[in-house]
């Protein structure tokens, strides 16, 4: 395996490995440390999808009754000029 290397070069090159071992080790590790983060800063696509189908059926509701109060606005007024005041 080691066919016309001397010993201090197998030596050096064993080190490399290590190194480069404990490097993607670390690299891991830090990797699987910000992905257990994510959910906190991100949400699943479920959850956002029914959030904002949430926020439309809420504006829905709020255009509604808004439209709904304008029409009594206009049913008082018009009470109002058939009276002549």
């Amino acid at each position: 395996m080691t066919d016309n290397l001397d010993a201090s070069k197998i030596r050096w090159l064993t080190y490399l490995v290590y190194i480069l071992l404990a490097f993607l080790t670390i690299l891991s590790g830090w990797n699987t440390g910000k992905l257990a983060c994510l959910p906190n800063d991100y949400v699943r696509l479920e959850r956002y999808q029914t959030d904002t189908k949430r926020e439309f059926n809420r504006y829905q509701v709020d255009r509604e009754s808004t439209r709904l109060k304008l029409n009594d606005i206009d049913n008082k007024l018009d009470r109002l000029i058939e009276r002549g005041l």
